[in-house]
């Protein structure tokens, strides 16, 4: 392929293993971060997944375990610490929002049952994906279905990869929530290089016990990715 530094449509919301590693300009903001790679992986320049660990006493384990919040709105970021996942700052709060848990390929689970539960776990999300010694284990974080079970095949085929290009979390809104139904996240991204930012949504819903993304019966996004020109309209929320 040859690489392209432009693009008329940016939105991207296919099967997610499809993007290469000539992704535009554009998009490597949001999708290289999450999706397979044609090409060999570069060195990886990630922390290595720190040990496992069971679920903490007390307040973290009401992270896992308290019934669903009465709130459904989030007024302000999420209060987290930031900590490296892979080669992304993610936010972090492992006695009130999650995770309470990290297993030991480093996938970080157990958010609470709220709004900004949900938050922390989608922008949890892309930081996982930024390491390739995750990728394999990513589905953990996936709903069932057969999204799910695309992409389970899907990685038995292929190796992933992540790009070395440095993007950051810059925000967060909620586009929609419900306890017992589906919730839209809208995560922020911005490229550390080109400072451009990429509205990339995700579609997620609690099921056993956790929050999980929703994938579409092709393995894909339900909704596309798109550019905007700034932050206006989502909460700043970021680690730098």
């Amino acid at each position: 392929m040859t690489t392209k530094d432009t693009i008329e449509d940016p939105g991207f919301k296919g099967p997610w293993w499809l993007i290469s590693s000539v992704v535009v300009t554009v998009l490597v903001i949001a999708a290289v971060v999450i999706f397979f790679m044609t090409s060999p992986p570069g060195e990886d320049t990630s922390e290595s997944p720190a040990p496992a660990t069971a679920a903490p006493s007390g307040a973290a384990v009401a992270a896992c375990e308290q019934p669903a919040s009465p709130e459904t709105t989030l007024t302000a970021a999420p209060l987290s610490e930031w900590v490296l996942v892979g080669s992304m700052l993610a936010p972090n709060a492992p006695t009130t929002l999650g995770p309470a848990t990290q297993d030991a390929h480093g996938i970080r689970s157990c958010w609470q049952h709220s709004p900004a539960g949900a938050a922390m776990f989608a922008t949890n999300y892309f930081a996982q994906t930024s390491d390739i010694r995750r990728m394999p284990f990513i589905t953990q974080l996936v709903a069932d279905g057969p999204g799910r079970d695309v992409m389970e095949r899907a990685m038995q085929d292929s190796v992933p990869g992540v790009s070395q290009s440095r993007i950051a979390i810059s925000g967060v809104r909620l586009l929609s929530y419900s306890a017992d139904g589906e919730v839209t996240v809208d995560v922020l991204l911005r490229s550390v290089a080109t400072k451009q930012f990429v509205s990339f949504p995700l579609v997620i819903v609690w099921q056993n016990g956790d929050w999980k993304l929703v994938a579409t019966d092709e393995g894909g996004f339900p909704l596309s990715s798109s550019v905007v020109e700034s932050t206006a309209g989502y909460l700043p929320w970021a680690g730098e």
